[in-house]
């Protein structure tokens, strides 16, 4: 589930009796607690049909929690474990930079700059797919040449389909040159 701090999930609880089969009436005492992680699990739910539930809320981090219960005082064998991922990407919280900020005025050393998503808690994304567009804050001169490089180590799969012309690979680095006009 999401890791925005509402987000839940619901663990049921389905007593059987010796024989395997499923309890229909209510009325054991059935309690949830977190055993390990994070996350905050809810009161057990009385459903009175044999089935008792309670309600995992995530945190605002990413990472999982593993959640017990008991019946009547003796716990189960089995626990259930909730992952939290990362929310939409959030321009507030991702950065954008260079690892370092100064560069050598050469003409030709070139620096890497990186965009990070997260989200709004400020988790960092984990899979790609959004959309980033990166508009420099300078002002062009009129006939000034320019590049931008694409490096073929930087370029990563967000599809299945890596067929024929479908190849989410480069052969090399890629420099698209352009005048500003």
């Amino acid at each position: 589930i999401t890791a925005d701090g509402t987000s839940t999930r619901t663990l049921t609880v389905r007593l059987k009796d010796a024989q395997g089969n499923d309890l229909t009436a209510g009325g054991d005492t059935v309690t949830a607690t977190r055993a390990s992680g994070t996350g905050s699990v809810s009161t057990v739910t009385d459903n009175n049909d044999g089935t008792y539930t309670a309600t995992v809320t995530a945190p605002t981090t990413t990472g999982s929690g593993t959640f017990a219960a008991s019946v009547n005082g003796s716990a189960l064998s089995s626990t259930a474990t909730v992952s939290y991922v990362p929310g939409a990407a959030d321009a507030s919280t991702s950065t954008f930079g260079p690892a370092s900020s100064s560069i050598t005025a050469d003409g030709s050393t070139t620096k890497l700059l990186t965009v990070r998503l997260k989200d709004a808690h400020g988790n960092s994304l984990t899979a790609g797919g959004d959309t980033v567009t990166i508009t420099p804050n300078v002002n062009f001169v009129a006939g000034e040449q320019c590049s931008v490089t694409i490096f073929k180590d930087a370029v990563h799969d967000v599809d299945t389909d890596d067929s024929g012309p479908n190849a989410d690979t480069l052969p090399a680095n890629k420099v698209f040159t352009f005048t500003v006009s």
